[in-house]
């Protein structure tokens, strides 16, 4: 999501493209033009804590920004 609109994609498109509400994707957008990478870790929320810990994380964050699919395009 983040690479389409680096890449100029209209959240419109990249919504549909990822089946997302447009909302999500103008959120994401936006926290990552505010904050870069640390806006792409999502605030703490009530209830049962994440499986995944902050390292885990951020390694597959780091991937997916660093690889390409077996086809050759990008997440």
């Amino acid at each position: 999501m983040v690479r389409a609109s680096a890449e100029g994609e209209p959240n419109s498109s990249i919504s549909q493209r990822l089946q997302l509400n447009k909302t999500t994707v103008r959120k994401w957008r936006t926290r990552f033009m505010e904050l870069r990478v640390k806006g792409l870790y999502d605030d703490l929320r009530p209830g049962r804590p994440r499986s995944i810990n902050d390292e885990a994380l951020a390694d597959l964050i780091n991937t997916t920004l660093h690889t390409k699919l077996a086809d050759g395009s990008t997440h």
